[in-house]
């Protein structure tokens, strides 16, 4: 039997203070001292007759203790780890052997083992000094329990040692921590439950009771009283007056630790105020024309001072009074409500109520996205007016409806619809009636895309513009309707619109068709040297600036009987220009793509109204025969010149040539012929893109 041995072997880190005990006997096993609150785990009395002799007459006990004590601070720990042996084990060489351990969130914190202090107990434990400022934490005392065999070293010798049970006590200790709030608002005028969720909301130790407090800077009107609660959960019942302060409060949860006052903060609850809605507008059919006439808007949450708007109609509205109980359709609105005269109201009134809240500092939203507007809305029955007066079309500030107007083809008519003096005036929209004939929205040429027509515009355009490209007489009409519903007679305009007399563009050959060698002055990079020439003429080789004299292949002259003043202009797109040079090494050929004459419009215009060409084909020195192919066709085009104009197309005429220059002894010599081919065509809306010439882009040459 161990008689003697050290009191409390401490294994603890030097932090440790040791505890003083107070030893009780009980149950034949001396008992670590506890107060009423002390958290302790007692495993029981252990039998464990199969060490000690088996005489019948020993009662081999053991019993193993984990101590927390209720004396515990938020800066320190005070712990126990007791081991009893019972006094036949003690008499028969079995001595307590213990081991405790303190756990902080799962992992080990402090630790110590000590050997039996000659009375059947081994014990060990003291004061650790924690950090609960940044917690709660979660504490654990574990207490491994063994018998320790003296006689042959035990457990600190090397000999005997049996590990016999663990014991051990948890407790959450620090501030407490809340988590979340269950809702997370209220709204004012109401009360009910909340649920707070978290650690650490009551004293492990029992004693002190958890308190709940609310917070809001000076505010009122909100409190909060706790109902039940545990570790992790608290609930409480709430109030929220109809004119608290609206806005975060805070939510603190308190007790008392070792004299110490724990407190947690949640700081992001919120007392906001209910979103309003509207439940009946009466009465919802408002006839046109009336003034200041009741209507009762009911539903729930207006506010102390809501406001309310009225979009649509023309109505307005004034509140005369309003309540608010604060309860589900509590709220009433009396309004005036005035509707505009029937000619200036039809359709539907969006009805908007706002609350601003109900302690006059403006109304705060309990969560995201809640509105402060609810919405409703009437409808204005309008009230039959005079009969509406047939529109006036206005033309140059003219008014055309019932005449007829002479125009030229291609000027702009830009037609503006006027009501005329009459009760009612307001126009909800406009109808007009496609011209008829041939009309587009618009024209316009580039040299990259040829001719484009825009289309008609939407028939409720006002001013509504287009433009005749063929000479006849048209109509285009109109009407409108009110914004009550009705719809005015049809106003008809008339439009005489004049073209060309006799035009046509007379195509001739003035060199009579022939081809001419001619020797041309360059430029640089580009030698001057012998061409082949439709017609006869002098000046620049191609692509050298300059002006060329002489006779040229082909003369176009436009004429015809104007209908007021203008320009010819000549766009020329070229259908074939094929080059063939030989030589003694073989056969080169140049194509041109189809496409316009390098430019629209046409520049070879000698005079206001005559073109002419002369295709002029280089001669190289090493070829031996050039040939060249070519096919064109001369659009005219008259555009007035009348503001805002676009031009109209007259008509064509094709043409073409087939000429061949050939060395011989360093000469060369012209042959071939071109003329006009065919008559002149006039141009007609049946024809693609009504006549009018399109393109592709420049013609490009490629030789290969």
């Amino acid at each position: 039997m161990k008689t003697t041995g050290a009191f409390f072997h401490s294994f603890f880190t030097p932090r440790v203070v040791l505890l003083s005990l107070a030893v009780l006997l009980g149950l034949g096993l001396t008992q670590p001292a506890s107060a009423q609150n002390n958290l302790v785990d007692d495993s029981g009395q252990i039998g464990v007759n199969y060490l000690c002799d088996n005489s019948g007459e020993d009662d081999c006990l053991l019993e193993s203790f984990a101590v927390l004590y209720d004396d515990t601070t938020p800066s320190s720990l005070d712990a126990l780890d007791q081991t009893s042996v019972s006094m036949d084990s003690f008499d028969d060489g079995w001595d307590a052997f213990v081991c405790g351990y303190i756990y902080q969130d799962g992992v080990l914190y402090a630790s110590g083992c000590a050997s039996d202090d000659g009375s059947g107990v081994a014990a060990v434990g003291g004061t650790v000094a924690i950090d609960t400022t940044n917690g709660p934490h979660d504490y654990s005392v574990v207490t491994d329990s063994y018998y320790d065999y003296y006689y042959d070293g035990g457990c600190e010798g090397g000999g005997t040692c049996v590990f016999i049970v663990s014991t051990q006590v948890v407790a959450a200790i620090g501030p407490p921590r809340i988590d979340s709030v269950s809702p997370p608002y209220v709204f004012v005028g109401t009360s009910g439950s909340l649920t707070l969720n978290g650690n650490s909301f009551i004293n492990p130790f029992g004693g002190d009771i958890t308190t709940l407090s609310t917070s809001n800077g000076s505010g009122t009107g909100f409190t909060v009283t706790k109902n039940t609660a545990t570790a992790t959960q608290v609930t409480a019942n709430y109030s929220a007056a109809l004119t608290a302060t609206t806005g975060y409060w805070s939510l603190g949860l308190s007790y008392t630790l070792g004299g110490t006052i724990l407190k947690g903060v949640f700081g992001s609850f919120i007392v906001g105020d209910p979103p309003p809605s509207i439940s009946t507008v009466s009465p919802n059919q408002w006839t046109a024309g009336q003034d200041n006439f009741p209507v009762t808007i009911s539903g729930s949450y207006f506010g102390s001072n809501p406001q309310l708007t009225l979009v649509g109609g023309g109505a307005t509205a004034s509140i005369t009074s309003h309540t608010d109980t604060g309860q589900p359709n509590g709220a009433t609105i009396n309004a005036s409500v005035s509707v505009p005269n029937a000619c200036d109201a039809s359709g539907s009134v969006t009805i908007t109520v706002t609350s601003t809240g109900y302690n006059g500092s403006g109304f705060t939203a309990a969560y995201p996205g809640e509105s402060s507007s609810a919405t409703s809305s009437a409808t204005i029955v309008p009230v039959p007016g005079p009969s509406p007066a047939a529109p006036q079309i206005l033309f140059g500030g003219k008014n055309v409806a019932g005449a007829t107007t002479n125009v030229v083809v291609g000027q702009q008519i830009m037609l503006t619809g006027n009501v005329p003096s009459q009760a009612c005036v307001l126009v909800q929209n406009w109808n007009w009636t496609p011209p008829t004939g041939t009309a587009v929205g618009g024209a316009t040429a580039t040299t990259q895309g040829g001719f484009t027509l825009a289309a008609l515009p939407s028939s409720s355009n006002n001013p509504y513009t287009f433009y005749w490209v063929y000479p006849g007489t048209f109509t285009i009409s109109t009407q409108y309707t009110l914004v009550n519903g009705e719809t005015s007679p049809v106003s008809t305009a008339t439009f005489k619109v004049k073209g060309l007399s006799g035009a046509t563009d007379t195509a001739t050959s003035p060199y009579g068709g022939q081809f001419s060698i001619d020797t041309l002055k360059g430029c640089s990079g580009i030698p001057g040297g012998p061409n082949l020439v439709y017609g006869n003429v002098m000046g620049p080789q191609p692509g050298c600036s300059g002006t060329t004299t002489g006779t040229t292949g082909i003369l176009f002259t436009a004429s015809g009987s104007q209908p007021g003043t203008g320009n010819f202009l000549f766009v020329q797109l070229l259908t074939t220009d094929t080059t063939t040079y030989t030589s003694s090494s073989g056969t080169e050929t140049c194509t041109t793509t189809a496409g316009i004459d390098k430019n629209y419009p046409y520049q070879g215009q000698p005079t206001p109204t005559t073109a002419t060409d002369a295709p002029e084909t280089p001669l190289p020195s090493t070829k031996n025969t050039v040939n060249r192919v070519f096919q064109a066709t001369m659009y005219l085009i008259w555009q007035s010149t009348t503001a805002s104009s676009i031009p109209f197309t007259i008509g064509f005429q094709s043409w073409g040539s087939n000429g061949t220059a050939t060395q011989t002894k360093g000469k060369w010599k012209a042959s071939g012929s071109g003329a006009p081919q065919g008559k002149f065509t006039a141009a007609s809306a049946g024809q693609p893109n009504m006549g009018y010439p399109s393109w592709p882009g420049p013609a490009n040459q490629s030789c290969k």
